[in-house]
């Protein structure tokens, strides 16, 4: 039992020595850091008392009595006025940051009026690209497989219009294609399916029933297909040579109306 009681009586004691600790601590951080800026507001009041103080633009804490740089970002110190009186004259609060005429003018700092009567105005040079609207964008491709025969387009920039020939493709596929056109066409009287089903074929490589019917009773031997422009423009790409091996859907040219076109601001 007495073991007990004094262990008891040690824990308590022990608590309340924790406890005053605490409470000196505590007011040491209220009353203490009330004390210190009451100390440091009257130092940065004598300072700016007449007698020049150098502060930074970016962090307006720092208050050094002759020039130099700033101890965080390097930055030039700058004058602050004494009297809360800014670069341009007139009253700002006391917490604002204020810049002599000659930090203004240092950095490049403009300002102008707004009003109903005025329109501000300002040039800015930007660095970027010229790009065309995407929405006038086409793509010359071949519906037939082949070899590029010849282009009547070589050159990105040439203007074409709508319907003119472009490229030709010399195709194994169509030569093949019109021969049995040719010989559908013989004897669509007694075999229509037969006319029918070798016209489908060649509608289906875009070919018009004006084009197909030309070819129901031209040369067999032509051996090439013709490439047209879908809309008139300026050639903006051109992706293949003359000798060239494409398939069907392959991008030949790309056309687009330069009429209107995109500044593309490249800023990042």
């Amino acid at each position: 039992m007495n073991k007990m009681k004094n262990f008891f009586q040690k824990n308590t004691l022990m608590k309340g020595v924790l406890w005053l600790a605490a409470g000196v601590l505590i007011g040491r951080m209220i009353f203490g850091s009330t004390s210190v800026q009451g100390e440091t507001g009257h130092t940065l009041a004598e300072e700016t008392a007449g007698k020049k103080v150098w502060t930074c633009s970016m962090h307006p804490q720092i208050r050094k009595n002759k020039p130099g740089k700033c101890p965080l970002c390097g930055m030039d110190l700058v004058v602050v006025q004494s009297g809360g009186k800014g670069g341009k004259g007139g009253e700002v609060p006391d917490d604002a940051v204020s810049l002599s005429d000659e930090a203004v003018a240092l950095a490049r700092i403009e300002t102008q009026v707004v009003g109903r009567q005025r329109t501000p105005e300002k040039d800015l040079r930007l660095y970027g690209t010229v790009a065309p609207d995407e929405r006038t964008l086409q793509s010359q491709v071949a519906h037939v497989g082949g070899r590029i025969e010849s282009l009547a387009v070589d050159y990105t920039g040439e203007t074409v219009k709508r319907g003119q020939v472009m490229a030709t493709i010399y195709s194994p596929d169509v030569y093949a294609a019109r021969q049995e056109l040719q010989e559908a066409y013989k004897l669509r009287a007694t075999q229509p399916r037969l006319w029918d089903a070798a016209r489908e074929k060649l509608r289906l490589w875009m070919f018009t029933d004006e084009q197909i019917a030309r070819m129901a009773t031209s040369d067999p031997g032509e051996k090439t297909v013709s490439v047209a422009s879908n809309v008139g423009g300026t050639v903006i790409s051109r992706k293949v040579n003359k000798g060239d091996y494409v398939a069907p859907g392959s991008v030949l040219f790309e056309v687009a109306d330069l009429s209107r076109v995109w500044p593309v601001c490249q800023c990042l």
